[in-house]
């Protein structure tokens, strides 16, 4: 039963009611266990999905995965989220993300680390929205915000402004700031190993992400930059690159997509880095109709597999 908060109740039996329904829903036969979603079929395809037989959150596996949860149809935004071993780490956070994640079977609950690579609107506006659904959800475990040193402060300003920052009762934030150096670890847990490097996003602190599964592969997001030695550097020995590509070189003109990278300029990214897969993301509004176009631009420049992220999809590594 879907219940709406309204101006005829209180926010607290809103908050009661949504969050009763949400135990009820996780303690039924139909919420999706994590050995459901473990076991959840996938056929082999181009997107790199593999058979259920095959694939593991186990951080002993062979095989872990990581998922794009952006809006249907697309969007220009590219919050990630990494699962192993039953932990969650989610890379940015657009609008919705309690929404989409539970449409791919994550327990938002499971999330032990949230990264917000830049203070972009479309990477940390929904911060503030997945803090409060978590404390309607009786979260009760720390939940570690991960930035760099420069965004510790207008974090914890975006979150007192909504009232969410050291709430009486609440679960406890933690803000920990990442080192600014190329391969700095930034936390382990959960089977994954979390490192870091800043990359080149014009005026705005950025950096990317490698998340590596023990036993398993890894897979570096490049957030968004433009080409960048150091992104590169991390990518090294990686199995996939997510690497944004916002626009084509045809269209390039001064002033315009300041600070993001082409197709083929994430062709050329993951060459150097020797990557075996190359998924291009934060692709512009106006390739939407035609995302085959940059796929082909960047394999002008990189000889391995070529992917466009698709929204609430599974990829394995």
């Amino acid at each position: 039963m879907r219940r709406r908060c309204g101006s005829t109740a209180s926010t607290a039996s809103c908050a009661s009611s949504v969050a009763s329904d949400w135990r009820a829903a996780r303690a039924s036969s139909t919420w999706p266990s994590a050995s459901i979603a473990r076991s959840r079929t996938a056929s082999t395809s181009r997107t790199g999905r593999k058979p259920s037989s095959t694939a593991s959150w186990s951080s002993s596996s062979s095989c872990a995965r990581w998922r794009s949860t952006p809006a249907w149809p697309r969007t220009c935004s590219t919050p990630l989220v990494f699962e192993a071993a039953g932990a969650a780490i989610l890379a940015d956070v657009g609008g919705g993300v309690v929404h989409r994640l539970r449409r791919l079977d994550v327990d938002p609950l499971a999330l032990t680390h949230v990264l917000v690579t830049h203070l972009h609107v479309d990477h940390s506006y929904g911060l503030p929205s997945l803090v409060r659904q978590s404390m309607i959800l009786e979260r009760r475990a720390p939940l570690t915000v991960v930035c760099r040193p420069e965004h510790v402060e207008p974090l914890r300003t975006l979150l007192t402004v909504f009232r969410l920052w050291d709430r009486a009762g609440a679960f406890p934030i933690v803000l920990a700031p990442i080192e600014l150096a190329l391969g700095a670890v930034a936390f382990t847990g959960g089977g994954l190993t979390v490192s870091t490097a800043p990359n080149a996003h014009g005026a705005m602190p950025n950096f990317a992400v490698r998340v590596e599964a023990a036993g398993a592969g890894a897979v570096v997001y490049s957030s968004d930059t433009l080409p960048c030695a150091a992104v590169a550097a991390l990518a090294r020995g990686a199995d996939t690159l997510v690497h944004e590509a916002t626009y084509l070189e045809r269209d390039r003109a001064p002033g315009r997509f300041v600070a993001h990278s082409t197709a083929a300029e994430a062709g050329q990214v993951a060459a150097t880095a020797g990557v075996r897969r190359l998924i291009l993301t934060h692709v512009g509004a106006e390739y939407h109709a035609d995302v085959e176009a940059l796929a082909a631009e960047a394999r002008g420049r990189f000889g391995g597999v070529v992917e466009v992220a698709e929204e609430l999809a599974s990829y394995y590594f």
